[in-house]
């Protein structure tokens, strides 16, 4: 910044040397909403020479006050080129299942006046993890990591990020956006045949981690898909897309504050074939969905840990199933029911 009160010109000033001013300056209640993001301006201390356009955009601070410093730091000047060349490049393979399978779940692909999209994802802050293995797969397409953001709704944070707009979109856009049969200038998911044929487990299992959960308790949990967002012709694709390769599903009516919405939900032995499906392919921190059985319980006669789910299983007398015990087992019933025929046994 120079001098213009002078003839002259003084010596270039630091950022620094105004931070302890702008602080200062508190003008809330005579100021509109102003995009101080949009305009960039610095972090409070932020040192460093400051020249014509920062000059400009330290005059607009200190006429708003505190309030226009952002908290953001600058992005990486060298990040953001390294993007410009990476973002023409195609998809790989694990990248193109991530987003065929987030698409049926928690992501979005938005438009905004420009010719390609941008893939976008909201988690809860508690899968922070989870958020940051699907932004990694995307590296090549993003300038700002994945960030926790206030959250308005339910939990205090959620953790979010968003490539930048690419070509390399183009053919996930084409296959899984249709016109909006209500507003055909608008571009809305739409699940159809040649979607779910580009999906191999690897896609599926995100999706069951980004939208499905177990439902139930004890030994015969199954997995239950809230697919409320797909009306019920696309529900019933994916359940039939499920059944198709040997795991039984159905799609099945659900209400909700007065209103209908479809899900889709597996038998319980069906749950666990596709559990093993898909367990190879589940991020770490996600691997909560695929406890389908826990084991607790020892066969009372062999003594060993009851390591497969036994509906029925009879938590007072377990038994682990094989040959011998069930033997053992029902001799010991019919002890039992003897007993009791005969009187001896407390009804």
């Amino acid at each position: 910044m120079t001098d213009s009160t002078g003839g002259g010109t003084s010596a270039p000033v630091k950022a620094s040397h105004y931070a302890g001013a702008l602080a200062c300056l508190s003008l809330p209640g005579l100021l509109r909403p102003f995009p101080y993001r949009r305009f960039g301006l610095f972090a409070p201390g932020q040192s460093g020479k400051l020249g014509l356009s920062e000059t400009n955009r330290l005059a607009i601070a200190l006429r708003l006050g505190r309030g226009a410093l952002s908290t953001t730091p600058p992005r990486d000047r060298k990040v953001r080129d390294e993007v410009k060349r990476s973002r023409l490049n195609p998809l790989s393979v694990q990248a193109e299942q991530m987003m065929l399978g987030t698409l049926l779940g928690d992501g979005f692909m938005q438009w905004t006046g420009v010719k390609y999209g941008r893939f976008t994802i909201t988690h809860s802050a508690v899968q922070a993890d989870y958020c940051r293995s699907k932004a990694a797969l995307l590296a090549d397409y993003i300038n700002t990591p994945a960030r926790p953001i206030r959250n308005d709704g339910w939990g205090n944070e959620n953790f979010v990020f968003a490539t930048v707009t690419s070509p390399a979109f183009e053919p996930i856009r084409a296959l899984c956006y249709r016109p909006d049969p209500n507003n055909p200038q608008r571009l809305v998911k739409s699940v159809n045949l040649d979607w779910l044929a580009r999906l191999t487990w690897e896609g599926i299992a995100w999706w069951y981690q980004d939208d499905a959960t177990l439902a139930g308790t004890g030994n015969c949990k199954v997995a239950v898909f809230s697919t409320h967002r797909f009306p019920r012709e696309q529900v019933e694709l994916l359940a039939q897309m499920l059944t198709d390769r040997g795991i039984e599903a159905k799609a099945c009516r659900t209400r909700k504050q007065e209103k209908v919405f479809w899900t889709i939900r597996l038998p319980a032995a069906s749950t666990r074939a596709f559990i093993e499906k898909i367990k190879p392919f589940m991020h770490p921190s996600m691997l909560y969905k695929a406890e389908t059985y826990a084991p607790k319980f020892h066969c009372a006669f062999c003594g060993e840990l009851i390591t497969s789910p036994i509906a029925n299983l009879n938590p007072k007398i377990p038994c682990c199933g094989e040959p011998d015990c069930k033997r053992q087992r029902n001799r010991e019933r019919n002890r039992r029911w003897e007993k009791k025929q005969a009187g001896q046994f407390p009804l």
